[in-house]
């Protein structure tokens, strides 16, 4: 049930789907993919320093807020760096304390437990035996401790003398302390609404319409039942699976209701079954596969038709990309589904056997995104999916790359070749292409290889008669950023994190993005954080004195 998993299922199945011409009985790419959806990023423009955390070290960070601090004489002083906006929000100084902070899973807050410095006179009290050995009930058990829940634009948002266990995502909500609270557009923690004790707190929750879904599991790892709870926490329903009964899926539809699946083991001569499999010792296995929706609000089930083993439901509104902020997939459906086909009575587990296609919240089969029948697919062999504008789409495979319109169209084909799209380019083999798939620099005939991607744009080493040169190739043009036997520039690199190629000279680093636009120059080489942010990208430099901080934006 976890959607991280589920969506790269579903992204590699759309990147098939795509390969193409549509066909007879398929659906066109048109009526599935948002037109407005933006891929290729704008060039890093301009940065701010932090000059109110030079010289700090950072203490934690994740993809929403850092925590660093500065140590002196007598004190240590702890900052928040908002990562949205790259301010500063909240300053902590600390003298006869000792805090501890925690980050949880990228979410925008950060939980501060503040504990006198003296350690207890005794050890806490340790729990019963467990696989992991000993471990204290109450790490901070005889010890005066104060625990504070802040959200990423510095609010205190709860205060406690005894939770001392972190906050937990629940389907899309923050709780902490038996409080839920909803993220804002800014990550702020608002709307608290109390969590009644017999809500399952389980971190596989998810949003169904109007409505929790939580799924858990009785006396085995996979879940074969699910509570169902609406908005303020209230209950409303559950699902229970017969005990003789194996779950296949549990999935929760865009009208929030709940597909389910599962199968019953019928006796070995029964004459009536949906398909049959091979057990021990090769005995025929048969078995019965029951598809129902269940109804969130009444409770009840509804059987439909299936002659799919499914691997997969996706309701539309969790197909949204939120590093993009924009949905890649129109409104014009309800679910996407992956699932195996059952013909003559065995499930084709095979490569041809995998299909994708959308389903109604009724649980209605509707039309396919593979597009032939005879496509065989490998989840191996699918590398990229991009769209190139409102009206092309890129998707690359087993067999080559190929550029599709908006109605599903094959536009163009390059064939056994490995391309990587770099938003400007296709960078292959043997050659780099632009988007209609003509050649613009042939590596042999130049004498040349790509060493790397600027935003879009690719940089090149070609041969030179005194050693190379570093080529920037950007808007069909080709720009020297370097050569070898250059006296005043030492060095070339790329920063990909902000989009921009470096040149190193006897003073220090010049930053460049693709457009030849000077972003920043440095003394000593930035690092900056392993991925990107909702915001911009935070960098530093390390000096003799300590730490200089960038924000960059675009």
């Amino acid at each position: 049930m976890k959607k991280s998993g589920i969506l790269s299922l579903v992204a590699v199945f759309l990147m098939l789907a795509m390969m193409l011409t549509a066909c007879g009985g398929t659906v066109s790419m048109k009526k599935v993919f948002n037109e407005d959806y933006k891929v290729v990023a704008d060039p890093f423009t301009g940065y701010t320093e932090l000059e109110e955390i030079e010289d700090y070290e950072i203490e934690e960070y994740n993809q929403e807020v850092i925590v660093l601090q500065k140590a002196e004489e007598d004190s240590v002083t702890y900052k928040f760096l908002n990562l949205r906006t790259g301010e500063i929000v909240k300053t902590i100084e600390a003298k006869d304390e000792l805090y501890l902070f925690q980050l949880v899973d990228n979410l925008p807050l950060v939980f501060v437990a503040k504990v006198a410095e003296e350690e207890a006179e005794e050890p806490a009290p340790a729990a019963e035996e467990s696989e992991g050995g000993k471990l204290p009930e109450n790490p901070f058990a005889d010890i005066d401790a104060e625990f504070y829940l802040y959200d990423i634009t510095g609010e205190e948002v709860a205060t406690s003398d005894y939770c001392y266990q972190a906050p937990v995502a629940f389907a899309d909500l923050v709780i902490y302390d038996d409080v839920a609270y909803d993220i804002d557009a800014d990550g702020a923690l608002v709307n608290p609404t109390a969590v009644p004790e017999y809500v399952i707190k389980n971190e596989n929750a998810v949003v169904a319409g109007d409505f929790f879904v939580v799924p858990t599991a009785i006396n085995s790892e996979r879940p074969n039942c699910f509570y169902v709870y609406d908005r303020t926490f209230h209950y409303v329903s559950s699902f229970f699976a017969p005990g003789y009964a194996s779950v296949n899926l549990i999935a929760p539809l865009e009208d929030g209701n709940v597909l389910v699946q599962y199968a019953v083991k019928l006796d070995e001569n029964a004459k009536k079954y949906d398909y049959y499999d091979f057990g021990f010792e090769g005995i025929t296995e048969k078995y019965d596969l029951q598809t129902y929706v269940f109804n969130s609000v009444k409770g009840t089930l509804k059987s439909v038709k299936m002659d799919y083993l499914l691997t997969a439901v996706v309701p539309n509104s969790d197909l949204y990309d939120a590093e993009a902020e924009n949905n890649l997939y129109t409104d014009k459906f309800d679910n996407i589904a992956v699932g195996y086909a059952i013909e003559d009575k065995r499930i084709n587990d095979s490569q041809d056997g995998i299909d994708m296609f959308l389903l109604s919240n009724k649980g209605k089969v509707g039309k396919s995104l593979k597009f032939f029948d005879t496509q065989k697919i490998s989840t191996k062999g699918i590398l990229s999916f991009k769209k190139l504008s409102s009206d092309m789409y890129l998707v690359q495979g087993l067999n080559g790359v190929g550029i599709l319109d908006k109605n599903g169209k094959l536009i163009n084909m390059i064939a056994n070749d490995t391309l990587e799209f770099t938003g400007e380019y296709f960078v292959g083999e043997k050659a780099i292409y632009d988007l209609d798939f003509e050649i613009v620099y042939h590596f042999a005939e130049n004498k040349g290889d790509a060493e790397g991607t600027v935003g879009g744009a690719v940089i090149i080493e070609e041969e030179t008669d005194e050693g190379f040169d570093a080529i920037l190739l950007h808007n069909g043009e080709e720009t020297v950023i370097y050569s070898s036997d250059d006296e005043k520039v030492l060095d070339y690199d790329v920063a990909p994190a902000i989009g921009c190629y470096v040149l190193e000279t006897e003073d220090g680093y010049e930053y460049y993005n693709v457009e030849g636009e000077l972003v920043i120059e440095t003394k000593t080489s930035l690092e900056f954080m392993p991925f990107a942010t909702k915001g911009g990208v935070f960098g530093g430099e390390e000096t003799e004195d300590g730490y200089t901080y960038y924000f960059f934006t675009k």
